[in-house]
Order: structure tokens, then C-alpha cells, then sequence
């Protein structure tokens, strides 16, 4: 399976790039203090890699947008507002997902019926990691 002709041949180098990448970024923050750099943490990067292949564009695209206006728009503007606000915010913008998930499920999974039909929807089932494609 890991071997010269396997399947995940490559992919026994990855904890070799796991285990150097926050070292570099650590390095590269300390030379740089004022830079974004400081600013990255690899283990969120590639924890976050492991939902790409059920996710889709639209969500890493909606998180960004949303945690840029709160947390940088909205915290330099009204940072009063922010500072009592916030994790309330948070708070209710994960349970509105939360149960925004379990309507879903009880209005359209639960019952079987079908959605509608859109690019944001079947993007998904037509990648080469939904497919047998991505085996061989």
C-alpha cells in the first residue's frame, strides 16, 4: 500500500512536512515579528486540509468572510460593540448551525426527499475523490 507502486506511495512523506512546517513558521516569525507570518499555525492549516474533500469552496470562502469582518472590521470600528458582543455572536452562529443541521435533517434527510439540484450541491459528487478514478 505504501510501497514503490502503491496507492499512497507519497503520501509517508507527509509527516515529514508536518513535523517541519511549524518549525519554518516558527523561524520565519521570529526573523519577521511585523510580518503575517506570525499569524499562521500549521496545525490548524492541516487540520483544517482534512475537510476539503467533503467541503466546498463556498464554505472555506463564507468562514473567511465571516470571521474577517468580525474579527478584524468589526473589532477596529466598534471594538466596545466587539469586546461584549463577540462570543455571544459566536455563540449563536453556532447554534443557529446546529440547529439549522438538525431541521435539515428532519425536513429533507429523515424523509428522503430530494434537493434541489445546483452547482454548490453535486460540485462534490463529481470530483475524482468521490469517484473510483482517484484509485487507480
Amino acid at each position: 500500500m505504501f510501497s514503490g507502486t502503491g496507492v499512497y506511495t507519497n503520501l509517508q512523506y507527509f509527516w515529514l512536512i508536518g513535523a517541519v512546517t511549524p518549525v519554518i513558521i516558527y523561524f520565519l516569525a521570529k526573523r519577521f515579528p511585523r510580518s503575517p507570518i506570525r499569524y499562521l499555525n500549521a496545525p490548524v492549516i492541516f487540520g483544517g486540509l482534512g475537510y476539503i474533500p467533503p467541503a466546498t469552496p463556498l464554505i472555506y470562502l463564507s468562514w473567511g468572510i465571516v470571521g474577517f469582518i468580525f474579527n478584524k472590521v468589526i473589532r477596529n470600528s466598534k471594538r466596545g460593540w466587539w469586546l461584549t458582543y463577540n462570543y455571544v455572536t459566536s455563540a449563536a452562529l453556532d447554534s443557529g448551525l446546529a440547529i439549522a443541521t438538525i431541521i435539515i435533517f428532519f425536513a429533507l434527510l429523515l424523509p428522503q426527499v430530494n434537493p434541489p439540484q445546483w452547482w454548490g450541491n453535486t460540485v462534490v459528487s463529481s470530483t475524482m475523490v468521490s469517484s473510483d478514478t482517484a484509485l487507480r
